[in-house]
């Protein structure tokens, strides 16, 4: 008898089926934390892990397939879709039930503990994306601020700890929502950022930070202003900001809105287009940075030079 090879398809699935046995799988200190930062992200890339993780980087691919295999970790099956178009890319993982039990139990914390493999499974491709988006600005603060012994990098979880009053939800704990006029008209939007955090040292005190990931998708205006665009988005920072919003709800005396888009010319477009049509005070405009992300992915986020809504330099540090 002929035995064939699999088909690339048929690889390509097996990457999704977890042993038909269980496995022995002895967990490590490490192993737990990655199945922490997984459940912090929602989604992480076996690259992201890697980054975030010291030791043999097919050593930890080797943990990771262990974790998915001993049910802790789960591989969401829109990547299915990617593997045909881009080989062999970074597997993707996310939380599954066991590993959310594991560290409820050991941290005392109120993770779900059910229904994950639904959720992984509905999870669509745009959604994955956009969230290793958020993880891989996540993997990059991180990474500039490791050798860094004199800046310290603040989570967003410690700053929420420092609130004059503790949000209701801590998925939305930075979200401001705030009156907005346009034409004359007045109504209630909401903004609620990608990401937090801030840098501390003895030569720049405290800086705070919002992050917006965007990848494109959303338009920078729109003739009616009801309808999302990033103009409404960045519309809603300025009036929040006018309300000292940042003040009664994060204690933060000031704060700066980091845009990171696809392309350089989005980033100038938000900054020219949907910026420069909603204010000219060069103050508020100084509210917000922007860049793209392949300048600032994979390298030292703290020496990169952001542009402002004044078009001037500028840098985190």
């Amino acid at each position: 008898m002929q035995i064939t090879s699999p088909t690339p398809a048929t690889q390509r699935n097996r990457r999704f089926e977890r042993a038909s046995e269980p496995v022995a799988f002895q967990l490590t200190a490490r192993d737990e934390d990655i199945i922490r930062a997984v459940g912090r992200n929602r989604f992480l890339s076996s690259r992201q892990i890697q980054a975030l993780f010291s030791g043999s980087p097919q050593k930890i691919l080797r943990r990771l397939n262990g974790l998915y295999h001993a049910g802790y970790l789960d591989r969401p099956r829109a990547q299915l879709d990617f593997y045909a178009t881009a080989g062999s890319a970074p597997l993707v993982y996310g939380l599954a039930d066991k590993g959310a039990r594991h560290i409820n139990a050991r941290d005392h914390e109120t993770l779900p503990e059910h229904d994950w493999k639904r959720k992984n499974r509905a999870a669509g491709r745009p959604f994955i994306e956009h969230t290793l988006g958020i993880a891989e600005f996540h993997v990059d603060i991180i990474s500039a601020t490791r050798n860094r012994p004199n800046i310290e990098l603040i989570s967003a979880d410690t700053l929420i700890a420092e609130f004059p009053k503790a949000p209701v939800t801590h998925d939305k704990a930075f979200m401001w929502t705030t009156t907005v006029r346009h034409n004359d008209k007045a109504a209630s939007r909401s903004v609620n950022p990608d990401y937090a955090f801030a840098l501390r040292s003895a030569e720049i005190g405290r800086r705070c930070y919002l992050v917006e990931i965007d990848r494109g998708t959303m338009p920078l205006e729109r003739a009616e202003y009801d309808q999302t665009s990033i103009a409404r988005k960045i519309d809603t920072y300025i009036h929040g900001h006018a309300a000292k919003l940042h003040e009664k709800q994060f204690g933060w005396k000031a704060l700066r809105v980091l845009f990171v888009t696809d392309t350089e010319q989005r980033a100038t477009n938000m900054r020219t287009i949907a910026l420069a049509n909603l204010t000219k005070n060069p103050s508020l405009r100084r509210l917000f940075y922007f860049t793209h992300a392949p300048a600032i992915h994979g390298k030292d986020m703290l020496a990169h030079t952001w542009i402002d809504g004044n078009g001037k330099p500028q840098t985190l540090i």
